[in-house]
């Protein structure tokens, strides 16, 4: 289900889906992209830097059989870097939508179903 907003100032309008985000699972792990993208600049150079710290981890990561401080860290940066796109993929749509609403936006169609399901979802009241 979607909702759709629309910038007060310019008239633009977006789809904001309602739910679980294919989107942000799939690609946030990816230097954060998809929530630079969406305006989320936080979450987005956090993802930044823990794609980054994963990635000079695994460069030195040992192939002995024994755990190092190094491959710890490395398996808790991957952890969390899972973790996350969990989070966004359940919370993501939700992000956004309260973002935009936050910078001016507003719901196109107040007394629509897709927009009531939305607010409650997105714990708008």
């Amino acid at each position: 289900m979607q909702v759709k907003l629309r910038n007060e100032r310019t008239g633009e309008i977006k789809d904001v889906k309602v739910g679980w985000s294919w989107t942000l699972f799939l690609f946030s792990w990816f230097l954060g992209l998809p929530l630079f993208v969406r305006k989320l600049p936080i979450w987005g150079a956090t993802m930044f830097a823990l794609c980054i710290l994963f990635w000079v981890l695994s460069a030195f990561t040992s192939d002995t059989d024994s755990l190092s401080q190094i491959d710890i860290l490395y398996y808790i940066v991957d952890a969390i870097l899972f973790g996350l796109t969990i989070f966004f993929g359940i919370k993501g749509n939700e992000l956004t939508g309260k973002n935009l609403l936050e910078n001016g936006w507003k719901f196109v169609a107040e007394e629509d179903q897709a927009t009531h399901f939305a607010r409650l979802k997105w714990s708008l009241g």
